[in-house]
């Protein structure tokens, strides 16, 4: 997703930097900073919108967001995840795309599970 260009590597590289700081603040303070998450979307936005189609590029990263955003809210709401991790996995879902967030969902809560 992230290769193929070197615009693709340094966004692969700041995607990865801006998660391993929110994971390393979230274990540190036990909280996500909204800064970090609003940073964290607009740069998944801009970078979506530099995919080709650029107009299409922007409604797949809309939707990745929206997409993650719906798909963690029902554990927010069961008490299982605090509302920074919901928050955290919509910005990173604004990277992803729908696609790829749904297969981010299910990863990550298998893991969790196994946890």
């Amino acid at each position: 997703m992230f290769a193929m260009s070197p615009l693709g590597i340094l966004s692969g590289v700041v995607f990865s930097l801006l998660l391993v700081i929110a994971a390393v603040t979230d274990v540190r303070t036990r909280r996500i900073p909204n800064l970090l998450v609003v940073v964290l979307a607009a740069c998944g936005l801009v970078y979506s919108a530099f995919l080709p189609p650029s107009f299409w590029g922007a409604v797949r990263g809309i939707e990745g967001f929206a997409t993650a955003f719906v798909c963690w809210l029902p554990f927010y709401a069961l008490g299982w995840l605090g509302a920074g991790d919901v928050k955290l996995f919509a910005a990173a879902g604004a990277w992803l795309g729908p696609m790829r967030a749904l297969e981010g969902t299910v990863i990550a809560a298998l893991a969790g599970a196994a946890l």
